[in-house]
């Protein structure tokens, strides 16, 4: 039986799920390993096993219901039944349903589980890894989470673990979690969602953030997993939590409504990892509160998007293929488009390149130079290309040095 979408809209993930994958020139592909948890490109990763199979958790706290890649599922065994309808950000998904007998999330033992079951094979492909499940609120709410992003820690406790820092109390729908936000003046409630590598603004949102206000500088063209259309990307100049200012905020905007949970309008967007990752947070979802800290390892990217601005994948024939351009941007100026490889960057050919090889080549100081040979259909071309910094400029004030925001991967 197919259940209908109820009042707090059940899913999965918000974002990461999509045939097509596309990897942003400026990826950061460092990974972090802190015994039974690691971090991939700003995602939190935590060791687990089901049904004594070792297995490998995505943490998202936008997740209302933890959930198993369906592949998984049929290598171990297990039997998927009753089917419910699970909303995604951008779209909505028909998904399946196991009982699992016994799942350790690190030293944690939880008996007879009800989990979802899902298609993970896009987001192991977009970070590297295979990706066996989703620990979502549901479980985590019965925990003391423990994150340190700089240390690629996740910790799950069953009492408090740890220094608190300021709490912030959360609104909770169902199994949802909301920080209470002003956005250049405008109170918002972001969904809470270490899933999502950089934060959105829904439509509603940007509507009502430009009521009466002058439209913000935006940058078309972004393409995002599970986004049937372009996204756009905005630098927020204050967000405000607890009485906190932070500022030349990046942020994911929808400028026109969507399909998915983020059309709703009373969905004003999600808080995710490129802002959280600036803290030691502790979440006690149990009590709705939320504890932040500066972390003392993190350290700001000025050049966070300094690029030529192009968003690109891995042919499986050597070059990268480019799958959006932004406009502006310098790759944009250049006459640069959708479905152009490229076959060589600076002298170099990028046949042997990897994901993080090329990034690092396209991302840089503003005013570096960066030669690509293009291959459009049967011609090929040369391009000299100077890398500008497209948002949240560096030179502006930062409110405090331990409130800087950070540069996180924007996965699309």
């Amino acid at each position: 039986m197919v259940s209908t979408i109820n009042a707090q809209r059940s899913r999965i993930s918000r974002g990461l799920l999509s045939p097509i994958l596309f990897v942003l020139l400026f990826l950061e592909c460092s990974s972090v390993v802190n015994g039974q948890s690691h971090i991939v490109d700003s995602t939190l990763l935590v060791e687990a096993s089901v049904n004594t199979v070792p297995a490998v958790f995505l943490l998202d706290t936008g997740a209302e219901h933890s959930a198993l890649d369906k592949h998984f599922v049929t290598q171990i065994g297990l039997n998927s039944a009753s089917v419910q309808t699970v909303q995604h950000p951008f779209r909505d998904e028909l998904s399946g349903s196991v009982w699992v007998r016994d799942l350790w999330i690190q030293s944690i033992a939880t008996k007879n589980v009800h989990l979802l079951t899902t298609d993970l094979i896009p987001q192991s492909r977009a970070l590297g890894e295979k990706i066996d499940g989703v620990l979502g609120v549901d479980l985590l709410r019965k925990y003391w989470v423990t994150i340190d992003y700089a240390a690629g820690m996740v910790k799950l406790d069953l009492l408090p673990n740890g220094k608190l820092g300021r709490p912030v109390k959360l609104h909770s729908v169902g199994d949802q979690f909301f920080v209470p936000l002003r956005i250049q003046g405008k109170p918002m409630d972001f969904l809470l969602d270490t899933g999502t590598d950089l934060s959105v603004m829904s439509y509603s949102g940007w509507l009502q953030l430009n009521r009466n206000l002058k439209a913000p500088a935006l940058i078309s063209g972004i393409r995002s997993l599970g986004s049937p259309t372009p996204l756009r990307l905005m630098c927020v100049s204050d967000l405000e939590i607890e009485s906190i200012e932070y500022k030349q905020v990046p942020m994911r905007v929808l400028t026109q409504a969507s399909l998915g949970f983020l059309s709703f309008s009373n969905e004003k967007g999600l808080l995710g990892s490129d802002f959280l990752k600036q803290f030691m947070v502790e979440l006690d979802l149990g009590n709705e509160t939320m504890f932040l800290r500066p972390n003392p390892d993190y350290r700001r990217d000025n050049d966070r998007f300094s690029s030529i601005g192009i968003q690109f994948l891995k042919d499986a024939s050597g070059p990268f293929v480019i799958m959006a351009v932004w406009t502006p941007s310098p790759a944009a100026a250049a006459g640069m488009k959708t479905g152009d490889r490229v076959v060589e960057v600076n002298g170099a050919s990028t046949a042997k390149m990897n994901q993080n090889d090329f990034s690092q080549q396209l991302h840089g100081p503003a005013g570096q130079k960066v030669t690509l040979r293009i291959k459009s259909g049967k011609h090929e071309r040369y391009a000299v290309l100077t890398i500008k910094n497209l948002l949240c400029q560096p030179s502006a004030k930062i409110s405090s040095a331990s409130h800087n925001v950070s540069r996180a991967t924007v996965r699309p």
